[in-house]
């Protein structure tokens, strides 16, 4: 377990992580990520700097609601 550099001040265990993982996290700091409704609305619950931390700076957020018309189109 280890401290962490940013404030507040965690603490962080070192998991190994999978590549598949880490490329994931990459693209999605530099594309569209979807978010689910509830996890939108679970993060409103959270003060603004921690939600920030969670989300991050992806360049847009999609949420399921806006992808279901487009689903059910696709579907019929």
């Amino acid at each position: 377990m280890r401290r962490t550099a940013e404030r507040p001040v965690t603490y962080a265990v070192g998991i190994p992580v999978d590549p598949a993982e880490t490329q994931a996290v990459q693209a999605a700091r530099n594309g569209r990520v979807v978010l689910d409704t509830s996890a939108a609305a679970t993060l409103a619950l959270l003060e603004q700097g921690v939600s920030e931390q969670l989300v991050g700076h992806p360049q847009t957020i999609t949420t399921t609601d806006q992808l279901l018309p487009d689903a059910l189109q696709a579907k019929e």
